[in-house]
Parts: structure tokens; sequence; C-alpha cells
């Protein structure tokens, strides 16, 4: 709930509707409603809008047909590993000669960025 206070036009038709003078500012006529007992003010509910009439995610319509459950939690696709570097890091472990190979990140399709002998299929 909140209060709304009425507009200078609404003001206006509420004098008006009982016969009175409606000119002036807005604080000239909110103070010849109070004197005329006509409400200046009311409380109204806040509407908590839907969907009705608007287009919906495809994040909502997964969630409404059920493909997602909001009390699982998913772990970030940023935080995963790439297939390269995991071979990367599992030859490195298994070399014998302690060799340590670090790979970063590599953009996909765009092997120029990679390095030598790195393909994509």
């Amino acid at each position: 709930m909140y209060k709304h206070t009425f507009v200078k036009k609404d003001l206006q038709d509420r004098l008006r509707a009982i016969g009175k003078d409606a000119n002036g500012t807005k604080k000239d006529l909110q103070k010849r409603c109070e004197d005329n007992e006509i409400a200046i003010s009311e409380m109204r509910r806040k509407v908590k809008e839907g969907w009705m009439g608007k287009p919906k995610g495809m994040l909502q319509v997964l969630w409404e047909r059920g493909f997602i459950d909001p009390t699982v939690e998913v772990s970030d696709f940023l935080n995963e590993k790439t297939l390269l570097q995991f071979h990367a890091e599992a030859r490195s472990r298994d070399h014998p000669d302690g060799c340590q190979v670090m790979f970063d990140r590599s953009p996909k399709c765009h092997p120029e960025l990679a390095g030598e002998g790195i393909e994509y299929d």
C-alpha cells in the first residue's frame, strides 16, 4: 500500500462536482478540498505486474516447464576448463621430466591466436 496524492486536475474535478471554485494553484485547491472535507489523497495497493500481454524470455519458459530447478546451484561455465586446458594440464602432470604446461585460454575458430600446432575441428 502506498499513499497517492491527487494531481491538480483530480482536485479540480472533485471541487467542480460539488459546485465549488476550481481555479488556483494545487496548494490552493488542496486547502479548498480540506475545507470542504474532500480527500486530497488515497491509499492504493501496489500492483505486481505479471506476464499478461508481455513476451516471456527463454529462462521464464524453461522454468515454467520444469527444466530449471531453482533449488539446484549450477557451476558457472567460466570456471570450467576447456578440453584443451584439461589435456595440457594432464600431459604436464604425467610428463616424466616434470615439464609443466600452462594453457590459459584459446578462442575457438581462431587457431592463429592459439599458437603453432593447435587445430580445432
